[in-house]
C-alpha cells in the first residue's frame, strides 16, 4: 500500500525523563521513547531518524540515524536556551513519527559555561 490511512500518525510519544525539572544549556537532558502505539502492522520500520534543531539553526542542530535498533531514550546535551524541538520518525517509510518541544532555561546572551 503507497499510502495507507495509518501514515504519518503521530504514534511515537517522547516525554522528559523529569517533566517537572528545568532543561539548561551544557547539562544532559534524558528523553524517554515510547512507540508502542506503532506494534500493528510490523511496528517501526527502521531506519530511524532523530532530527533536534534549535534556536540557533545549524549550531544547534543534530541528526542521528539508528540502523539496527529503535531506541527507547536519548540523551542530549544542549548547547544553549531557547526552544528546542526534538523529532523522531521512520526515515523511509514516512508512517510514523513523533515530536516535543523542549524550552531551555538560560540567558541566549550569555556565553554558556566552559
Amino acid at each position: 500500500m503507497l499510502n495507507p490511512t495509518y501514515g504519518e500518525d503521530a504514534r511515537i510519544v517522547l516525554t522528559l525523563g523529569n517533566p517537572l525539572a528545568p532543561v539548561f544549556p551544557r547539562r544532559p537532558c534524558r528523553v524517554l521513547i515510547d512507540a508502542s502505539a506503532c506494534d500493528r502492522n510490523g511496528g517501526l520500520q527502521l531506519p530511524i531518524e532523530i532530527i533536534i534543531t534549535g534556536p540557533r539553526g545549524e549550531s544547534d542542530f543534530v541528526r542521528i540515524v539508528d540502523r539496527r535498533t529503535v531506541r527507547t531514550s536519548l540523551t542530549w546535551t544542549p548547547k544553549g536556551a531557547g526552544r528546542h524541538t526534538i523529532v523522531m520518525r521512520e526515515a523511509a517509510h514516512n508512517r510514523w513519527f513523533g515530536s516535543l518541544d523542549v524550552v531551555v532555561t538560560g540567558d541566549r546572551a550569555q556565553d554558556p559555561e566552559p
